[in-house]
């Protein structure tokens, strides 16, 4: 009986800790950080939450985030530059594979995410991954390419840090987007004009009715009075 209460603990354990892993950050989590501290302009904070990885593996992850996107398998992202993994960094020398450096993550697969105390104020240098036969140094690719990436079809939010901007594709998405959503509004107005119309037209009718039907009354109120004087005569 210990053993099945035991079992039966485990398996309740399990399941809460399922359950806590599979409740998705929201974008509202995402863009109350991106909005930033109201009262200081450009004041933005260190984020830390545990993600789970593609093979499972659960890590505590502390960035600083930097936009919120749309990946082209519709599944929410943000681009962030991860400062280090359960605690450890590692020189950038690989950027995949780093546990410092820019990476993308889905809120899916996000979870007890803690806004800290901690702020930053512009974007982090660009990192050197290696340096070249001259002694010049390479510098690494940032994540900063709105739906300019291959795996982002929209950009949805971003922190105004710096140069850091919308890509042009996203800009152009976005007015495509005010637009059919001016367009959609305009076709409820529409459409709302009609109804009102509808409504008020069977409300005028009895109106009317009403006009003629005195009127029928005293009409035939005076072919009966001349129909009896025709017979008096």
């Amino acid at each position: 009986m210990k053993l099945y209460n035991l079992y039966q603990s485990v398996i309740l354990e399990e399941i809460i800790r399922a359950i806590q892993l599979n409740e998705a950050v929201s974008p509202n989590d995402i863009d109350s950080v991106l909005n930033g501290d109201p009262n200081k302009q450009g004041k933005f904070y260190y984020v830390s939450f545990k993600y789970k990885s593609n093979d499972g593996t659960i890590s505590n992850r502390w960035v600083q985030i930097y936009q919120r996107n749309i990946s082209t398998a519709n599944n929410g992202l943000i681009d962030a530059y991860q400062v280090s993994r359960d605690g450890q960094d590692s020189a950038p020398s690989n950027e995949k594979s780093s546990l410092t450096g820019w990476k993308k993550f889905r809120l899916d697969r996000m979870s007890e995410i803690k806004v800290s105390n901690v702020p930053f104020y512009s974007e982090p240098k660009p990192y050197v991954s290696g340096y070249r036969a001259d002694g010049s140094p390479i510098v690494a690719k940032l994540n900063k390419t709105g739906n300019n990436s291959p795996t982002v079809q929209s950009t949805q939010k971003i922190a105004k840090i710096g140069t850091y901007d919308y890509a042009a594709s996203t800009k152009a998405n976005q007015e495509r987007e005010k637009q059919r959503a001016e367009k959609e509004r305009q076709t409820r107005l529409q459409q709302q004009k009609q109804n009102f119309a509808n409504r008020q037209q069977p409300a005028q009718q009895p109106v009317q009715q009403q006009i003629k039907q005195p009127v029928q009354q005293r009409t035939d109120l005076n072919n009966k009075e001349k129909e009896e004087e025709l017979n008096n005569v």
